[in-house]
């Protein structure tokens, strides 16, 4: 992917994260879907982006263990 759609993407899937930890509710499987995503992230992850990429990783880990956070229904 070139670097500016990386750029873009890594910057989207922050703000998605944003939003989703100022929700009031915690849907579980909107962190799964997410952390997938993550997963599957192909552009660098050196240097600042990988920085970036292990923040937002860590953030969804962490709202994944809370006991708060629960399945949407």
């Amino acid at each position: 992917m070139p670097s500016n759609q990386c750029t873009n993407s890594l910057m989207e899937l922050s703000f998605a994260v944003g939003n989703m930890l100022g929700s009031e509710s915690c849907d579980r499987g909107d962190y799964v879907q997410l952390g997938n995503i993550l997963d599957a992230y192909d552009c660098s992850k050196r240097g600042d982006a990988g920085k970036k990429l292990s923040q937002i990783k860590e953030k969804v880990n962490a709202a994944l263990t809370d006991k708060q956070c629960t399945a949407a229904g």
